[in-house]
């Protein structure tokens, strides 16, 4: 009974895991940059995430921005626009984040964040050009950054898919069974 108990606890610690969402995060600044090698500091960095889904399903992308309204595109590997977001509108606390969910298949994609509004082209350039940063909440400070932290989640990669994982564990419970009978 003993070594039983032992297989049942040994089999959900490695099931366990075939379910879990994979997680990437990522946090950066927003600025002014000179992208367009005028030698004037007149652009506005634009960020790039790159990510990879392993199993297809449903991803959600979360940008929380402090001190600017962020705007994000979400581009496939050939540089396909397959959504955007300016407002999380999911009652959060401050409506300058950005959110996407979305169904995507397996492949890499890129997450682009930079400073409401800017264009496909630009994101794809890195930056907008002759547009400076202007920082939400500015009191006078000066502020001349913004900073964000970007979460994404996707479906967890699996090598055996969790019904065939849980039919394995149960043949060979089954098999255990029938060989302490013998």
């Amino acid at each position: 009974m003993r070594s039983f108990k032992f297989l049942v606890i040994t089999a959900l610690m490695v099931l366990a895991p075939l379910g879990h969402a994979a997680v990437f995060t990522d946090s950066g600044r927003i600025n002014d940059i000179d992208g367009d090698g005028d030698t004037l500091v007149d652009d506005v960095k634009i960020s790039h995430f790159i990510f990879n889904v392993a199993t297809a399903g449903l991803v959600t992308i979360d940008v929380d921005a402090e001190g600017f309204d962020s705007f994000i595109y979400l581009f496939d590997s050939n540089n396909n626009v397959l959504d955007e977001n300016n407002d999380d509108n999911r009652d959060r606390v401050w409506d300058t984040d950005s959110y996407i969910q979305t169904s995507l298949e397996v492949g890499d994609y890129t997450v682009t964040i930079g400073q409401y509004w800017y264009s496909i082209e630009d994101a794809l350039q890195g930056y907008t050009q002759n547009w400076s940063f202007a920082h939400q909440a500015d009191t006078g400070w000066g502020f001349d950054y913004g900073n964000w932290d970007l979460t994404v989640n996707t479906p967890a990669p699996s090598e055996v898919p969790l019904p065939g994982a849980l039919a394995m564990f149960l043949s060979a419970l089954a098999g255990l069974g029938f060989l302490r009978r013998q």
